[in-house]
């Protein structure tokens, strides 16, 4: 069975019988925490890469350079212990808050992890970038 609609028409009753709803597909609320993650990801990329450019484009100077790299793999490594602690401890509270935890908040929350230590590890790898150098 579908829904009836039926409106009030004097007297008499009109019946209208809808066939059952399709379910649409939506995105799951990790769905969307893992998406914002990636855009963020993403657009601190782009912002890292535009900002040389426009800083020696404005001063006028013909000097290079150099980007920092989208990968360090020892300081991905260090943000990825200190995420998944941080993520372990989400987990564990959760489950001593409300008693449990579901299978998918548990992947939903170590994906996240994931990509949240590399946001962070390329955060951390433009502030190398940009710490003066003595040479």
């Amino acid at each position: 069975g579908g829904q009836t609609w039926s409106p009030s028409i004097g007297p008499a009753r009109v019946g209208l019988r809808t066939p059952n709803p399709t379910p649409i597909p939506t995105l799951s609320q990790w769905g969307m925490i893992v998406l914002a993650l990636l855009l963020l990801t993403l657009g601190t990329i782009y912002i890292r890469r535009q900002q040389p450019a426009m800083a020696f484009a404005t001063v006028g100077s013909t000097q290079s350079h150099r980007h920092a790299p989208l990968f360090t793999a020892s300081v991905f490594a260090k943000t990825l212990i200190a995420t998944l602690a941080l993520a372990a401890a989400g987990c564990v509270g959760a489950v001593l808050w409300f008693g449990s935890i579901a299978p998918r908040d548990v992947a939903g929350t170590l994906v996240s992890a994931v990509i949240a230590a590399y946001w962070a590890h390329l955060l951390i790898a433009a502030r190398k970038d940009d710490a003066p150098r003595h040479e």
